[in-house]
């Protein structure tokens, strides 16, 4: 099996703060893999180094067979940025605009836009994957915190990407919406025969999702496993994110 996505000795600092040192990773074709660790540990900066978001000081970010830290900015990019969605942990919905006006824009807006026609398929079918069909003349303020997140993920796939990138996807959401969210993505993961990187702390949401678990420590990853490789391990600090879940539960 190819590998979709490979992360070599990816470092990043803000000043002399450390947050990322020499990760090294990587994601097979259709796998999902979760990383996981507790918040302030680089999580976040690993995913948005990986797409460009943030500029890496080191390293190496290979995507469907592109070298990320060399495509020039621009139009370069974008077109690559196009292979890839990306879930934010904000949902970041246009507020002035109807969910529908929301899911359209990303295909609007691109040089070789479909057709009306195909327009109205994707915004359908995207929408009825993710259960809420009804809500296409609904702006972003009439809806909870998980239709949001619904809508936001919709909205990601709409662009039928080749990678998915998820920053936290339960964050902010109680338990029972927490873990519909999670099996969402791993419903949308297996329709769309996406490559699926998943940012979390929730161990509930890596349980369900996850094919391949790494687990940051100290800006580095500390070790990787399947869900219950790493919960009959008796290291106690990888324990203690089991005991954590169970506490929140």
């Amino acid at each position: 099996m190819n590998r979709a996505i490979e992360v070599r000795d990816l470092s990043k600092s803000f000043g002399e703060k450390h947050i990322l040192n020499r990760i090294s990773l990587h994601v097979q074709e259709g796998e999902t893999l979760v990383v996981l660790g507790r918040s302030g540990v680089g999580k976040s900066v690993l995913i948005k180094c990986m797409i460009r978001l943030l500029e890496p000081d080191n390293g190496e970010v290979n995507i469907l067979n592109e070298d990320v830290l060399k495509i020039p900015d621009g139009r370069d990019l974008d077109k690559f940025r196009r292979k890839v969605g990306f879930l934010f942990q904000s949902g970041a919905l246009y507020d002035s605009m109807t969910v529908r006006e929301n899911l359209r824009f990303p295909l609007e807006r691109q040089p070789d836009a479909p057709e009306e026609e195909e327009i109205v398929r994707r915004v359908e079918d995207v929408l009825e994957g993710v259960g809420l069909s009804d809500t296409q003349e609904k702006m972003p303020a009439e809806l909870s915190g998980g239709m949001k997140k619904r809508i936001a993920l919709a909205r990601s796939l709409i662009m039928q990407p080749e990678v998915m990138f998820y920053d936290e996807p339960t964050t902010g959401l109680d338990p029972i919406t927490s873990t519909e969210i999670s099996e969402l993505i791993r419903e949308m993961k297996e329709r769309y025969e996406t490559t699926s990187l998943i940012i979390t702390h929730d161990m509930e949401c890596a349980r369900i999702t996850a094919d391949r678990i790494v687990m940051m420590k100290e800006g580095r990853i500390a070790v990787e496993g399947t869900y219950n490789e790493l919960k009959e391990n008796d290291d106690p600090w990888i324990q203690a994110f089991f005991s954590d879940s169970k506490k929140e539960l």
